[in-house]
């Protein structure tokens, strides 16, 4: 088979799931003997540090995704005026349709194929700007050459949500298990003040993400609050991992709650793995998700794992419930969030089965999904 060069557009390598997925891939395809061509909104983002030099980096350089289109038409034009073609594989909702609209405008023979990483109908509801992306995609997604979903529970909201329905639609999940990250979490940790909390010997429960609404962390300080109050503990301690705009709101919480030497917010940290592998209990109380690759990941670091049962990817990554303990999404439930951390810290895991869970959601795995949907 004639392997096509493959160019990824994404906005930039920020600190998120979808971006951290997708330097996954490209690494593997590149190992492959895959050619790529990264095309990026902005040249910006934690990530980019790990692109290797082989790697051709495209950088539009613009604020703003309907900026974009023009240089990436310029891109598509070259391609054709030299008889080659691409397949462009779009990350995120505002890269994937100014794919599509550029395909169409230039008339290119290069197929695109575009990634849904989250359920848009809760995109729908958080921002203007996400309302317009999603309105446009509900039409244009179909004109795309494939549309690849990260979850069952991702395609089945996006084939409800869809005025014309696409024809070819895939499951593939994320790129996460690799024995690179299984080396990272053998490594000590590297910030001092987190491996002090270590050292005290207590029970170390652990939230990973932005510091967002959508990450719904309020719940789980007030949970942990819960929990303290419930069994009289004078030792566990939560920590959360992440940066962003909720930061203030989460430490005035926190200080509300007397939990200032209980809880603590150490901003991002390169190597979250370190800790997992660690922690006592990982818990994730998102509101919603696509499929939540920090899940994936504490189950590789053999960390037992709680989950508030959102939409989506918890359900399907924990198997209903097998590889971890999964809650009803009801309303913010503290008291159901606080017994459940109980549970995971009194339960006698095997951590040799949540290892072997984690190995289905692997980067070789997901790669040769990748290409043979593609075609490439």
């Amino acid at each position: 088979m004639i392997r096509k060069k493959i160019a990824v557009l994404i906005p930039n390598l920020a600190g998120g799931g979808a971006e951290k997925t997708t330097v996954n891939l490209i690494k593997r395809l590149i190992s492959d003997g895959i050619e790529v061509d990264l095309i990026i909104f902005q040249k910006t983002g934690i990530f980019l540090s790990e692109i290797q030099d082989t790697v051709n980096i495209i950088n539009l350089n613009t604020q703003h995704a309907y900026q974009s289109l023009i240089p990436l038409l310029q891109y598509l034009f070259s391609l054709k005026s030299k008889g080659e073609s691409v397949h462009i594989l779009s990350v995120l909702e505002h890269a994937n349709i100014i794919a599509i609209v550029a395909k169409l405008l230039s008339g290119s023979s290069s197929k695109v194929f575009v990634s849904i990483h989250s359920t848009l109908s809760r995109i729908l509801k958080i921002s203007l700007k996400g309302f317009i992306a999603i309105v446009a995609a509900k039409f244009l997604y179909a004109l795309a050459d494939g549309v690849i979903c990260v979850s069952d529970g991702v395609k089945e909201d996006w084939l409800k949500q869809a005025i014309w329905k696409p024809k070819n639609i895939t499951t593939i999940y994320n790129p996460i298990y690799s024995e690179e990250l299984i080396e990272k979490s053998k490594e000590d940790i590297s910030d001092e003040k987190i491996a002090t909390i270590f050292q005290s010997n207590s029970p170390i429960i652990l939230g990973i993400g932005r510091l967002t609404e959508v990450k719904n962390f309020d719940l789980l300080i007030k949970a942990f609050a819960k929990y303290i109050e419930k069994t009289n503990s004078s030792k566990a301690h939560l920590i959360i991992l992440g940066e962003g705009p909720e930061r203030e709101k989460l430490e005035k919480l926190i200080n509300e709650l007397q939990l200032n030497d209980r809880v603590s917010l150490p901003g991002f940290v390169s190597n979250p793995c370190a800790i997992l592998s660690k922690a006592n209990l990982f818990v994730l109380s998102s509101r919603f998700e696509g499929l939540p690759t920090v899940l994936v990941e504490a189950l590789a670091c053999a960390c037992p794992v709680v989950s508030v049962d959102c939409e989506s990817g918890p359900k399907e990554i924990l198997n209903n419930g097998e590889y971890g303990i999964l809650i009803p999404n009801n309303n913010n439930d503290e008291e159901c969030l606080a017994e459940a951390i109980e549970r995971g810290l009194t339960t006698e895991w095997n951590k040799q089965k949540l290892q072997d869970r984690a190995k289905i959601f692997s980067i070789e795995n997901s790669a040769a999904e990748y290409l043979k949907f593609m075609g490439a």
